[in-house]
C-alpha cells in the first residue's frame, strides 16, 4: 500500500530487500466493540543497543535476543523502536509491508519466522479464524491493564473465545485532508470529494475496499458494511461518476504525501500521516471532520502461531513496551497517530494532545465510526475492481 515512504537512515536500521497496512471495514463505536472484527515494501532490520533488562516499558524479555515483526513503515522508525533495543537489549527486525492479508496468507503457509505482527480491528479476526495466533500471556504484558484506555481493553476485535490474542496500540481515524493553501474556505462534507471545481486534484484509495465504505457513506445507505446488491450497484454508480474528477488511486500513503507536496494533489481521502507535510513541507495540511463522520479503526499487536517459547516471551516484552510511557509520545510525534496508553498519553505535549483530541480521547472516540470486515468482502472487491477498470 512503490516505496514511496522516506528510508529509516542511521541509528542501526539498513534496508535489505524488497518484501509486502492496513486492510478493511464504519459502525459506530459500542456496536464495533459488540463484534469484534493497516509502507515502504521493503525488509528493514533493526539492530541497536547494549544487553539490559529494566525499567518501566519492557517487562520481561525472555531468553530470545531478536524478534521478526511484521508492520508497516509509520510504526517502525528508529525512534520508536531505538528505546525498546536500549532497554532490553532485544532486537527488532521489521519485515514492512503493505497489506496485511498478505502476511496473513504468508504465515498461514508457514515459515516465514515472524514472531508478530500488526493486524486491525477490521481484519484480526480473519487472522484468528486462519489459526495463525498465538494467545497473549498478560502476566508478561502488565502494561495492558495499567495502561491501555478502558475503551480498547474492551474491545473485541483483539480477543476472542474471551482470550486476549492482541495488545491494542494505537488508533486513528481516516478523513478528507486537503492542502490550505491551494484551497480556500471550509470544507465539512464528503460531497467535497465529488465537486467539479476539483477536477483533477483529487485522490481516492486503491485499496482495501476504501473507496466503496467512503462511497456507501456519502449515498447515506444505512450499513456501509453489509450493503445490499442495489446499494453496492449505487455505490459503483457514484464512484465512476467521480472518476474523471480523480487525478489518482492511491495505493501508499507515502505516494499520497508525495503527491500533496508535488501539488499534483489538493484534496483526498486520507490517512493521517499526510500530515507530517505540515512540518516537513510547511504546507497548511488541514483535516476535515465531515458531517457523516470519519472512519475509526485501531491497529493491536498479535504474535504469531510460529513463535517459540522464547520468541513469543520476548515480543510479549516488546508489546508491553508499545503500551507504555514512551513508544506512544514518539508516535505522536512522528506521524500523528494516537496511542492507546494513557501513561504515554501524559507525556505528550499539550501541543500534541490538543492537535490529537488526546486531552479526553474516551468523549472522542464516541464521535467516531469504526471500520469492521464487510460482510461481503467479494461484493465490494468487485465494485472497487469495476471502479478501477472503467
Amino acid at each position: 500500500m512503490g516505496t514511496s515512504y522516506r528510508s529509516p537512515e542511521g541509528n542501526g536500521i539498513d534496508p535489505v530487500v524488497s518484501g509486502p497496512g492496513r486492510s478493511s471495514s464504519l459502525y459506530n463505536r459500542r456496536r464495533l466493540l459488540q463484534m469484534g472484527g493497516a509502507g515502504a515494501a521493503a525488509l528493514f532490520l533493526a539492530a541497536c543497543g547494549s544487553k539490559s533488562v529494566s525499567g518501566t516499558g519492557g517487562g520481561s524479555s525472555g531468553s530470545s535476543d531478536s524478534i521478526l515483526w511484521a508492520t508497516n513503515e509509520a510504526y517502525a522508525r528508529p525512534p520508536m523502536i531505538n528505546p525498546f533495543t536500549d532497554e532490553t537489549g532485544i532486537k527488532v527486525q521489521l519485515e514492512l509491508f503493505s497489506d496485511v492479508t498478505a502476511i496473513a496468507s504468508k504465515l498461514k503457509t508457514g515459515g516465514t519466522g515472524i514472531t508478530g505482527f500488526v493486524d486491525g480491528s477490521y481484519h484480526a479476526v480473519d487472522s484468528y479464524n486462519a489459526g495463525v495466533l498465538q494467545q497473549i500471556d498478560l502476566a508478561n504484558v502488565p502494561n495492558y491493564e495499567k495502561n491501555v484506555l478502558p475503551t480498547f481493553q474492551d474491545a473485541k476485535a483483539h480477543q476472542f473465545d474471551g482470550k486476549v490474542y492482541g495488545i491494542p496500540m494505537d488508533w486513528g481515524t481516516d478523513s478528507i485532508a486537503y492542502n490550505g493553501d491551494k484551497i480556500s474556505g471550509k470544507i465539512d462534507d464528503l460531497s467535497a470529494l465529488w465537486d467539479p471545481q476539483f477536477e483533477g486534484q483529487i485522490a481516492m484509495p486503491a485499496g482495501l475496499m476504501e473507496m466503496v465504505i467512503v462511497g456507501g457513506i456519502y449515498a447515506g445507505v444505512p450499513d456501509p458494511f453489509d450493503m445490499t446488491d442495489d446499494e453496492l450497484a449505487q455505490v459503483r454508480d457514484l464512484l465512476i461518476k467521480q472518476k474523471p474528477l480523480v487525478r489518482t488511486y492511491w495505493k501508499e500513503i507515502g505516494e499520497l504525501t508525495n503527491l500533496f507536496a508535488s501539488g499534483e494533489v489538493t484534496i483526498a481521502w486520507a490517512w493521517a500521516p499526510v500530515l507530517d507535510l505540515r512540518e516537513k513541507a510547511d504546507m497548511d495540511m488541514v483535516w476535515v471532520v465531515p458531517k457523516q463522520g470519519q472512519l475509526g479503526w485501531y491497529d493491536a499487536a498479535f504474535i504469531t502461531s510460529e513463535a517459540k517459547p522464547d520468541e513469543k516471551k520476548a515480543f510479549e516484552s516488546f508489546a508491553n513496551y508499545l503500551v507504555g510511557d514512551t513508544y506512544g509520545v514518539k508516535l505522536a510525534d512522528e506521524v500523528a497517530y494516537r496511542t492507546t496508553s494513557k501513561a504515554a498519553i501524559e507525556n505528550i505535549s499539550p501541543a500534541k494532545r490538543k492537535e490529537l483530541d488526546l486531552n479526553d480521547p474516551e468523549q472522542f472516540l464516541d464521535n467516531v465510526n469504526y471500520w469492521i470486515a464487510p460482510k461481503r468482502p467479494k461484493a465490494y472487491e468487485a465494485v472497487q475492481t469495476d471502479v478501477l477498470n472503467a
